[in-house]
């Protein structure tokens, strides 16, 4: 009996002992499944960002157990990352309009105008160069500016609100008018079925007649005056450096040569072919067709390098006749305006002038070709005809820009043996560069 009564307290014991244990498993758990403070007891209080550990039986830091406490990566916005979301984190690009973002301050913010240049007759004229000047919103003078594309299509952004002038250009040419701009606002001009178009005001302009070339009635088209002047007549004005500069451009057509006395064995006098190189230095714009190239190769001898130039301004005179001639369209500008990069030309006279090449940094080349030379000899029944011989990648036509500001535009061909529209374009785009 006694021996039973001691089996039975022994086992009373261990079920009791095991009742406490569970018992202790379950507050430990519950200790560290709490949040905040740890627990009910004051003991267990703790400040702020601090959690109590039962298993230490103290407080500890609350992120020591968070896994993304110390990873500046994470999601937190303001654990000091500075490639997280945060706008004010002092990124520069986060749209803050205080920190150099282009929409301006506030109250000020920036506005956009769109629209689409024309030339002297309404048509759109491609690749003129637009401005806005005016006052920003302290009062401070400011100027925003673009280039139109091959459509006369711009946009200019970041103009600060208010009355301001918009202003277009293109070589001698140049237009302006009124704009106002609201805060924000995005004006389209074309919506108003508005253009912004240059004007020939102000643009005085020569024309010295020779043979197949119409320039005249070119630039009656487009609604530009000139002052006509027989090839005689301007002698006068090519010996007088003064007079040329009553003129921001002067056309001298193919063949004027032939009918003055200006042009010697070797080529011009000295008088004339200085005039030329100060008219042009000086900012104003000479065009000069086929024959007339003796004005650009003795008067500007480093804007393109001519064919048997070393034999007078007649040594270049060796193209063939040809219908057809295949030509690539080098510059982009010119791509821009024919839509292509090839076209032909025609060359319905022997004998036209031959530039050989254009490499002056400061010379654009247009048009190029395989020139073909001609059977130069008088008594051959070919004369004038191709001889199977050419000048390679020669220069159709080519655009020089002195220092000075002035220009010089030089074509092989004549605007009136083209049967295409294109010569139309082509022509209107190198009047708009003079």
């Amino acid at each position: 009996m006694y021996m039973m009564r001691r089996v039975i307290g022994l086992i009373f014991l261990i079920c009791l002992l095991g009742l406490v244990m569970a018992c202790g498993d379950d507050d430990v758990q519950g200790l560290v499944g709490q949040n905040g403070n740890g627990g009910s007891g004051d003991d267990q209080d703790c400040p702020e960002g601090q959690v109590y550990n039962p298993l230490t039986e103290s407080c500890v830091d609350g992120s020591s157990d968070d896994p993304d406490n110390d990873d500046p990566d994470n999601d937190d916005p303001d654990n000091d990352d500075p490639d997280n979301d945060d706008p004010d984190n002092g990124d520069p690009d986060n749209g803050d309009p205080d920190n150099g973002d282009p929409t301006g301050p506030p109250g000020c913010e920036y506005a956009t105008l769109i629209g689409q240049t024309c030339g002297t007759d309404g048509e759109f004229l491609g690749h003129a160069q637009v401005r806005v000047v005016g006052e920003d919103c302290d009062g401070e003078p400011f100027e925003r500016s673009a280039q139109a594309n091959e459509h006369g299509l711009y946009s200019i952004d970041q103009i600060p609100p208010g009355d301001h002038t918009l202003i277009v250009e293109s070589g001698s040419f140049s237009g302006s008018e009124p704009v106002t701009l609201q805060p924000g606002q995005t004006k389209d001009l074309m919506a108003q079925a508005k253009k912004s178009c240059i004007s020939a005001d102000g643009v005085e302009i020569a024309v010295i007649d020779g043979e197949w070339d119409d320039v005249s009635t070119l630039l009656d088209g487009m609604q530009i005056d000139y002052t006509p002047y027989t090839a005689l007549a301007a002698e006068s004005l090519l010996n007088d450096l003064s007079a040329m500069q009553q003129y921001d451009i002067i056309f001298i057509e193919c063949h004027a040569w032939n009918q003055t006395s200006l042009e010697g064995t070797g080529g011009f006098s000295n008088q004339v072919q200085s005039n030329i190189r100060n008219y042009v230095e000086s900012g104003n714009s000479l065009y000069a067709s086929d024959q007339a190239q003796g004005f650009i190769q003795q008067g500007l001898p480093e804007a393109i390098t001519f064919y048997r130039e070393s034999e007078g301004v007649t040594g270049p005179r060796q193209g063939a006749q040809i219908s057809s001639l295949a030509t690539s369209v080098e510059s982009n500008a010119m791509q821009g305006v024919l839509g292509s990069t090839t076209t032909s030309l025609a060359f319905s006279l022997e004998a036209w002038s031959i530039a050989e090449s254009a490499s002056h940094p400061n010379s654009t080349v247009h048009f190029q070709a395989a020139a073909p030379i001609m059977d130069s000899d008088p008594f051959s029944p070919n004369f004038g005809q191709p001889s199977g011989q050419t000048v390679p990648n020669a220069p159709l036509m080519v655009h020089f820009e002195a220092d000075g500001g002035g220009s010089a535009i030089f074509t092989s061909f004549h605007n009136s043996d083209q049967a295409t529209g294109d010569m139309q374009d082509i022509l209107e785009f190198a009047i708009y560069q003079l």
